[in-house]
């Protein structure tokens, strides 16, 4: 067009600018699905702070959590609500599951098998999810986070350390899921806890958003 003398070089180099934003105001935002139980349910409110933002969407989150929800129990939830959350096109799926499980592994009414069992068919059936581009979304797995590091947490402490995180990481392993390593964050941080020793407080929610 310039060289036709249609168009000046300066009113060229205009011309691509506003194409090139064009272009990126056109790109669709990410779509993310936060589930799980009570830990993934603040994570939404913290990621909308901390990831980037801009009149025009880059991310978007949908909160899929329940609080109270063992794995069981959460895979019963999506096997009712998942045919509504796929509708989403979610291109990422966050997942934090466990925490309510460690009082029904220590009483022998739950066995990790059947923990294996469920944590799979739930990233299974999150497979079966497709982006807007018809792709499987990618799927991450958070280990369990520990209890706050005191006399009454030992025992379920050592069921996370020794029993659920090795089953969480070689699901994931096997599903070719992503792993957050959960753990990690609030290990031997009482800081980070609610006084009730077993829920994250807002730092320590903010800490496993972050990370």
């Amino acid at each position: 067009l310039a060289r036709a003398g249609l168009l000046t070089p300066r009113g060229l180099v205009a011309l691509l600018a506003a194409c090139g934003g064009a272009c990126r105001e056109a790109e669709p935002p990410l779509v993310i699905g936060c589930a799980g139980d009570s830990l993934m349910r603040p994570i939404p409110v913290h990621l909308r702070r901390l990831l980037p933002s801009s009149s025009i969407p880059r991310f978007v989150l949908h909160e899929w959590a329940r609080g109270g929800l063992s794995v069981a129990g959460f895979r019963n939830v999506l096997g009712r609500e998942a045919e509504r959350w796929k509708t989403a096109r979610a291109d990422v799926v966050l997942v934090q599951l466990g925490t309510n499980d460690v009082a029904s592994l220590l009483t022998g009414r739950t066995r990790i098998g059947d923990f294996r069992a469920d944590l799979t068919a739930v990233i299974r059936r999150f497979r079966t999810f497709r982006t807007a581009k018809g792709e499987c979304p990618r799927i991450i797995v958070g280990t369990v986070p520990s209890f706050a590091e005191n006399p009454s947490n030992i025992e379920r402490n050592r069921i996370v350390r020794a029993t659920l995180n090795p089953a969480v990481r070689e699901v994931a392993e096997r599903e070719g899921a992503c792993l957050a390593d959960c753990f990690g964050v609030l290990e031997g941080r009482p800081d980070l806890y609610d006084p009730d020793g077993l829920h994250p407080g807002a730092a320590g929610e903010l800490a496993l958003a972050e990370n």
